[in-house]
């Protein structure tokens, strides 16, 4: 299944009359708009989203509805400065949008949304900038030991656990938001609020971040086995395996559950979440990047997911020392490779981590 997608458009078109005249007004409005005041909302495809008065580099309006996600866009009048970096639109849609379509459904639905900016949307192509991939496995009692974590044959060079309650927590919406106020400080003289500065907001994303980073192995034991990282977060690859039944918990998530009661669930069983989260650069690297864009990644997901289940990572059951080809995969992990449609093609990735 779909976790979450963010696309970015390479537009060989012009925006949209709608855009433009909304362009006037949005602009009068980031200008006047004083520090306290609600963010006003427009109507975008039948649903509203809030208008950020400030941007996001290098775009100029930013739109969020909690439903769906983000929409950031490139300042109208100057549409022609943004066909070099590929990335006239960016939308960022959340997990339970995507999840709430088909697969099939999901290019379809980014062109609608992408219609209202730009003037001939048929000549839109979308590309991924980032996307992630995840399957949920249903395993007994209990999460996995941190024995079958370390029966893993990876690719990347950096491989941390963290177990129950050792860690900082932030909520993903909590750290774009940091981020986007380190990406745009707001600075105000207004009231008596004391504004947060943009180095403490540094420090806080570097304390969420650091705790995947530190290390080849980083181990810290307190009970059971919670997350388990391979790769550094952020970077073009990485991937991860956690308890998601307790992260539901933690997060009082309703709709999860909902979907695997749908697909069998007992209600009772861990289910341990396998996550990968790709940007554009490793996908260029794929297959001489045949799958940068949101409609040939949908087509052939399954041949990356292939690729990142049984070149990029591995659990088996005992680690060959002299020729880690010859490990048997662990029970766990054939479910894990079965999750999406199995192929015969072979991927072939030009850099290797």
């Amino acid at each position: 299944d779909w976790s979450s997608d963010v696309c970015s458009s390479d537009l060989a078109t012009a925006p949209s009359n709608w855009f433009l005249e909304q362009h006037e007004v949005w602009e009068q409005y980031c200008f006047s708009y004083e520090f306290g005041e609600e963010f006003i909302c427009v109507e975008i495809g039948g649903s509203w989203f809030q208008l950020y008065p400030y941007g996001s580099h290098p775009y100029k309006y930013q739109l969020r509805n909690p439903e769906i996600g983000f929409i950031k866009l490139w300042n109208p009048t100057k549409w022609s400065s943004s066909i070099q970096s590929k990335q006239s639109i960016h939308l960022q849609l959340c997990s339970k949008y995507i999840h709430s379509h088909s697969i099939t459904e999901l290019n379809d639905l980014v062109k609608s949304i992408c219609s209202h900016f730009v003037d001939n949307v048929s000549a839109l192509s979308i590309m991924i900038s980032r996307v992630d991939l995840h399957s949920d496995i249903t395993n007994g009692s209990k999460m996995l030991s941190y024995e079958e974590i370390e029966n893993t044959i990876t690719r990347c060079k950096v491989k941390s656990s963290y177990f129950e309650d050792s860690e900082v927590k932030f909520e993903d919406t909590e750290l774009e938001d940091l981020k986007d106020l380190v990406e745009n400080p707001r600075y105000c003289n207004k009231g008596v609020q004391k504004l947060i500065t943009p180095d403490l907001l540094k420090r806080f994303i570097q304390l969420a971040e650091n705790q995947t980073t530190n290390g080849a192995k980083n181990i810290i034991s307190k009970n059971e086995l919670e997350t388990a990282y391979f790769g550094k977060v952020g970077s073009s690859i990485w991937g991860k395996v956690y308890d998601k039944t307790k992260q539901i918990q933690y997060k009082n998530d309703t709709d999860t559950p909902l979907l695997w009661y749908e697909n069998g669930w007992n209600g009772e069983d861990k289910v341990v979440r396998v996550e990968f989260s790709m940007k554009r650069k490793f996908l260029k690297e794929l297959d001489n990047g045949n799958y940068i864009t949101l409609h040939s990644f949908i087509d052939n997901i399954h041949k990356v997911w292939k690729y990142l289940t049984e070149n990029w990572l591995r659990f088996v059951e005992v680690k060959s020392i002299n020729n880690s080809t010859w490990s048997k995969v662990s029970v766990f992990w054939i479910t894990v490779q079965s999750s999406f449609t199995e192929t015969i093609d072979t991927i072939i990735r030009k850099k290797n981590y």
